[in-house]
């Protein structure tokens, strides 16, 4: 049986904060969060409160929001387009986000790390024809892939 526990505030609060400090842009704080042993963040709605969840896996009801090792906390990537859809809907500019022209686009979403001359950033977004797609990391110059592999491909929707 999975041991999930329900993050404090604080721990909630060092997570809005690494968003806002990257990015630039608040979160909604009305949704509670779980962990998993891995170290998996679920966000999942405050009606949940009173609910006993205790023997029951979170991902069935629960959204992927992060994963925390540490301090570094790697978004996911449906958080990343909810960051990126509420940054619109708000008409805010988000900080670190990298647009990566089609030929990028496609070589990144097979798997491969793409090049930059960016420099070196703990999280970034990266956005395609303006709209943010996935969390990233650059290191040594590249993009490094975070695409889980039920997500690559060539197919541009």
């Amino acid at each position: 049986m999975q041991k999930i526990k329900r993050l404090r505030r604080k721990e909630i609060k060092v997570i809005f904060e690494g968003i806002l400090d990257s990015f630039g842009i608040e979160i909604d704080r009305g949704f509670l969060f779980y962990e998993t042993p891995k170290g998996k963040v679920y966000m999942v709605n405050s009606s949940f409160l009173d609910f006993d969840i205790e023997g029951l896996r979170i991902d069935k009801g629960g959204f992927y929001f992060c994963e925390r090792k540490g301090n570094f906390i790697r978004l996911s990537m449906q958080a990343a387009q909810m960051i990126g859809q509420k940054a619109k809907e708000e008409k805010v500019e988000l900080l670190n986000v990298v647009e990566l022209s089609e030929e990028e686009y496609l070589k990144y979403m097979k798997g491969e790390d793409v090049k930059t001359v960016k420099s070196d950033a703990k999280s970034v977004l990266l956005s395609f024809r303006g709209e943010v797609f996935c969390p990233a990391q650059i290191k040594e110059k590249y993009i490094l892939n975070y695409v889980p592999k039920a997500y690559r491909g060539t197919v541009i929707v």
